[in-house]
């Protein structure tokens, strides 16, 4: 660049030479003096260019020094980010193999579903519109104490909206109309987010949710020796239904008594794109709850899970692998959403221990036993079939989970 540029001086000078020598009225004196100015401004351009092309090469190797000076500083901090990660990884590798011999006496599920319809969220705003309906309906729940009246209400939270919505993500069915009962489309436009209807305190419609209601049982050891149905209330009772009413003789605390007898918490969060859906069971929940053996706090690195209508508590025999169950006829066609989502769970409160598992819907699935050798396998019912994979902390979703609004 430097050479053009001296190269280009030199043609100016030598066309302004020649234009100044060539005159026919020469003034030689007059000519000298022209020259010798020319040459002054060819000689002052090169210095110029020169010293141009000296401070950028200067600028050029302090840059290049400082770059790779840094690139050295960010070298050793790579390094020793590696190092403390290794250090870390170690450390929870060593914690979760020192589980293995724990129990587990508390147990946390948060399963999050991401880019979820419209439409499907909606069974928030339902839920609404029953458990206003049946506050509406009851002048005694409505005047009963703000401890009772909140313990009911999250009984109704389980009933109208967790339990449909894992009836959704089970079944694949997400055609609300096909699940509830009730004017729905106006109870919609009353109780969703947002929502513009004057006197909605007024409004009382009769929503009745008629799907299907699964249970989702997970295992608890790495043997598949043990088992939980998340979320069945029947299997966590605090107290004989028989007690209770012999109890309680007045309705509606009957009723309440009756609505509330479980340990376990559970609810499901709308989030911005999608929501959770959780469960929490303490040592006394778990014990009530589970079946089978001794339940450890150490979590397996996969597994599969189910989903099944059914009140029998058979889990340990369900979550175990057939050799001739199939793919189902009744097997819908799902969303992405409902495809692939993630489940986090969290041993004995140790979110260190946690584990995020990426969770994939790999569909509806035919239970079938051997009818013996000369007849083909028969169907004994249906079920939903997840796979957990734990998640590599590269691909940990950055996606906040917070409340809607």
């Amino acid at each position: 660049m430097l050479a053009i540029q001296i190269l280009a001086l030199f043609i100016a000078w030598g066309s302004a030479t020649f234009g100044i020598w060539s005159s026919k009225k020469l003034n030689r004196k007059k000519a000298w003096i022209a020259t010798s100015l020319t040459s002054l401004g060819l000689a002052t351009g090169a210095v110029l260019a020169i010293m141009g092309f000296l401070g950028e090469s200067r600028g050029r190797i302090k840059a290049e020094s400082q770059q790779q000076l840094l690139q050295t500083e960010l070298s050793g901090l790579n390094q020793k980010y590696t190092d403390q990660k290794i250090r870390a990884e170690t450390l929870l590798h060593q914690l979760r193999l020192s589980l293995t011999d724990t129990e587990l006496t508390n147990l946390e599920v948060q399963w999050v579903f991401h880019d979820v319809p419209p439409a499907v969220m909606n069974v928030f705003a339902l839920g609404d519109a029953i458990d206003h309906a049946n506050l509406m309906g009851s002048d005694d729940i409505d005047r009963a104490a703000a401890s009772a009246r909140s313990r009911i209400r999250k009984a109704w939270h389980i009933a109208n909206v967790l339990v449909p919505l894992v009836g959704i993500v089970s079944s694949g069915e997400t055609e609300l109309k096909k699940l509830y009962e009730g004017k729905i489309s106006d109870a919609i436009n009353a109780f969703r987010p947002g929502s513009d209807v004057d006197d909605v305190d007024e409004k009382w419609f009769s929503i009745d949710y008629k799907g299907p209601i699964y249970n989702i049982m997970i295992p608890l050891n790495m043997h598949g020796s043990a088992a939980l149905a998340l979320g069945r209330i029947e299997d966590d009772r605090l107290q004989d239904p028989k007690e209770i009413a012999a109890e309680v003789e007045t309705e509606p605390y009957t009723h309440i008594a009756l609505a509330t007898n479980f340990g376990f918490k559970a609810e499901a969060v709308a989030l911005d794109d999608g929501f959770v859906l959780s469960w929490k069971y303490n040592a006394e929940s778990l014990r009530r709850a589970s079946v089978g053996a001794k339940t450890v706090a150490a979590l397996p690195i996969k597994f599969r899970f189910i989903a099944r209508q059914s009140s029998a508590r058979d889990y340990i025999e369900v979550l175990r692998d057939k050799p001739f169950d199939h793919a189902s006829e009744s097997d819908l066609p799902v969303d992405k959403w409902v495809k692939h989502s993630e489940m986090t769970i969290i041993p004995n409160g140790i979110e260190e221990a946690g584990i995020t598992y990426t969770i994939e819907r790999i569909g509806v699935r035919d239970r079938m036993v051997d009818a013996g050798a000369y007849s083909p396998p028969l169907k004994e019912y249906e079920y939903t079939l997840f796979e957990a994979r734990r998640k590599l902390p590269g691909a940990m979703n950055n996606k906040v989970r917070r409340p809607r609004n």
